[in-house]
């Protein structure tokens, strides 16, 4: 979801490295309105539905599908009239595993509100031993906040998670329980 405050030279690269990040090769590049899909607003955008979201696909070369790791960079360059832009939810496809297994290894977690002032609740549902481990890292990886906890197996828990983040921006949450981990972007604004 972006916008801009009048102009469109905005533009992102999407990098792709298959020797762990010692060459990387462009294999995408997205710009206008493409990337700037709601326009022009002259206050700070920020999403606030989710008619304001556009999906992106972008082709992945093959050499890339049957590497061993395959690392993604994110390049935005940001032109003189620029607003605010949010990615959310990167999915590769096609899985190497069976839907069936993927499924079966998901957590189903809310974060909310989000975009929030600070304070934020997590949800989702314990697995068989009730144990959960929360990270908080900013947009580089480094880690910000993390806590561990036991709640009754099986059971929807809601955790309040209000102070941790030290300053409005992007941040990464992940929720571990047993051998399961979800990680869903955080967008605070202070």
């Amino acid at each position: 979801a972006g916008a801009s405050r009048g102009g469109s030279s905005d533009s992102l690269q999407i990098l792709a490295s298959a020797d762990g990040g010692r060459i990387w090769k462009r294999i995408a590049s997205i710009s206008g309105s493409d990337l700037k899909n709601n326009g022009n607003v002259n206050n700070e955008f920020v999403p606030s539905n989710i008619n304001q979201w556009k999906a992106q696909t972008v082709a992945i070369p093959a050499s890339y599908l049957t590497a061993n790791k395959v690392f993604f960079k994110f390049r935005y360059w940001a032109g003189e009239e620029s607003n605010n832009v949010y990615f959310d939810r990167f999915s590769l496809t096609p899985f190497t595993t069976d839907v069936t297994e993927v499924a079966n290894d998901v957590i189903t977690m809310k974060v909310y509100p989000n975009p929030s002032n600070g304070n934020v609740q997590v949800s989702f549902k314990t697995g068989n031993d009730g144990k959960a481990t929360y990270q908080i890292k900013d947009i580089t990886g480094k880690l910000i906040y993390t806590m561990s906890a036991v709640h009754p197996q099986y059971t929807v828990v809601t955790v309040d998670l209000n102070n941790v983040f030290p300053s409005g921006g992007m941040y990464l949450l992940s929720v571990q329980n047993a051998n399961h981990i979800t990680t869903e972007k955080v967008v605070i604004i202070k």
